[in-house]
């Protein structure tokens, strides 16, 4: 049986709440480009950089294989989210383009508004257990390329 989220996951929510967005970025053809640990942790690292670049505030994301999602909002003064995107996916693909090549994304990306703080919890769940849910690990929270703001709870 599949392990279930704990009620910690999401006690942050009670905070004041602003315009948060789901975001999803595919990999070009879906491939998984992102398979490799060292790509994915690097993926990683290269989100919360620019995320801290374009004052945009982290609440969750996983790297996925062909896919990552981010769950964030902009600060004060921050980016705008398509701007984020744009430069987070340019610095992947030049950080990474020995690797992985020069085209590594699809053009678009998804993004749906976060409209109530319990959604964001919602949302944050869905994204925490994708790799559960597609059977890379038993529990969602052995899954070392997702992250969640210690304001929104814990992962354990």
């Amino acid at each position: 049986m599949a392990a279930q989220p704990t009620s910690s996951v999401g006690s942050g929510c009670v905070r004041q709440f602003g315009l948060c967005v789901h975001l999803v970025a595919d990999t070009k053809h879906r491939e998984p480009l992102f398979r490799d640990p060292q790509v994915a942790g690097q993926v990683a690292a290269i989100l919360r950089a620019v995320a801290t670049e374009c004052g945009v505030r982290l609440y969750c994301y996983c790297i996925m294989p062909e896919h990552l999602h981010v769950v964030a909002s902009v600060d004060p003064g921050g980016k705008p989210l398509p701007q984020f995107v744009k430069l987070l996916k340019a610095r992947v693909t030049w950080r990474l383009r020995d690797r992985l090549g020069s085209e590594v994304w699809q053009r678009s990306f998804f993004d749906r508004v976060v409209r109530r703080s319990e959604d964001l919890c919602s949302f944050c769940l869905y994204v925490l257990q994708n790799p559960q849910e597609r059977g890379l690990v038993e529990d969602w929270r052995e899954y070392p390329f997702s992250w969640l703001s210690p304001e929104m709870g814990t992962k354990g």
